[in-house]
Formats: structure tokens, C-alpha cells, sequence
């Protein structure tokens, strides 16, 4: 929901839908089965005022790729899209999006790996792993206010901070919650 609770962004199945907050119509519908590779709606988040999406047509499989997609509110044509294929165990699905504060970057994930884009362009910035095994994460990443900061977590019980210096992110530090009776999942961050 944008910050003002204006607009309200679902992705639904095979559909990603923008309403207004004053009606049960959406403004707003764009159909996955027109993209040449179809997958699913799995992951979305909006810019604080309403104007801008960024969503997936999301791959399960072993060997396909998710695409990442940027839309602005008054057009349902594709403003943008990046291909998310397999690069580390877990598969290419996109498990979670989220925008920075001030609405300039996006952090999105699969599974084993992280990927930092400019919001309204779809620039990679930077490309990542959250797995360092097979342990993965099924969570939204963090990512700060300004987009300088961002944090991963995984399964194995590992938070991963890391800071822009201008040109990449380096990692600040990590930490990793001991073993013990249960698992030491790392389940959320923000």
C-alpha cells in the first residue's frame, strides 16, 4: 500500500492489480500470460506515492528464469525487466521485494541469491548470494532508507549487512545464530 493508502498493489496468480483505496475496481491489470515465458505473481512492493510497482513473473523450475518488472501506474506496459535466472542453489523464483525508503532502489530475492536495482530503471547495481549451501531464504531482504545499507538473512542463521561505498556494496559484518535445539533460521529483517 502506498504510504498515503491511495493505491494498493496485489499480485495475484497470473495477474498484477493497482486499486484505488476507494474502489473494488482495479485501475490497473496486467496479464502474465501476454509475457513470452509465463510464471507466477509471487512477490510486489510500491513506491510510498503509489506511482510505481515493481513486481515478477516468477519461475519455480531448476533450470528456468523469473523476470522482474517495473510499471508506473498510468500505463500497464512493462517500463522495465530483468531476468533472474539460476545462479545458486534453490531455483530462480523470487521470494521477496522491497523498495528503500526514499523509493530509488529495490532489493529482490530468490531463494540463494539477492539483486539491488534502481527502481524506476531496472539498473543492476549489485548481485549477491544469501546461500552459502543450501540454505536459502524465503523472506524479503532489508534494505535501508536510503538504499546504502542492506541486510540478507538465510536459513543457516546468518544476518549479512553490507554498505554502499559509491560503486558496490561491501559487507559490514555478519552474524550467525548458534545451532541449538531448533533451527537457527533467520525468518525476517527489516
Amino acid at each position: 500500500i502506498s504510504d498515503t493508502g491511495g493505491v494498493i498493489a496485489l499480485a495475484s496468480f497470473r495477474n498484477v492489480y493497482m486499486f484505488n483505496r476507494t474502489s473494488s475496481t482495479p485501475f490497473f491489470n496486467f496479464d502474465l500470460t501476454t509475457l513470452p515465458q509465463l510464471g507466477n505473481a509471487t512477490a510486489i512492493d510500491i513506491t510510498s506515492d503509489g506511482k510505481f510497482i515493481v513486481t515478477c513473473s516468477s519461475m519455480g523450475g531448476v533450470t528456468d528464469s523469473s523476470t522482474i518488472l517495473g510499471f508506473s501506474k498510468d500505463s500497464t506496459g512493462i517500463v522495465w525487466r530483468f531476468k533472474v535466472g539460476q545462479v545458486v542453489a534453490g531455483g530462480p523464483g523470487i521470494q521477496g521485494i522491497k523498495m528503500s525508503g526514499n523509493d530509488s532502489l529495490v532489493i529482490v530475492n530468490t531463494y540463494g541469491g539477492f539483486y539491488v536495482l534502481r527502481t524506476y530503471t531496472g539498473q543492476l547495481l549489485y548481485q549477491g548470494v544469501i546461500n552459502t549451501s543450501s540454505s536459502g531464504t524465503q523472506s524479503p531482504q532489508g534494505i535501508s532508507g536510503n538504499g546504502n545499507v542492506i541486510a540478507t538473512i538465510n536459513y543457516s542463521g546468518f544476518v549479512k549487512v553490507y554498505q554502499w561505498n559509491g560503486s558496490t556494496y561491501n559487507l559490514l559484518w555478519q552474524h550467525q545464530e548458534p545451532p541449538g535445539a531448533f533451527f537457527n533460521w533467520m525468518t525476517s529483517v527489516d
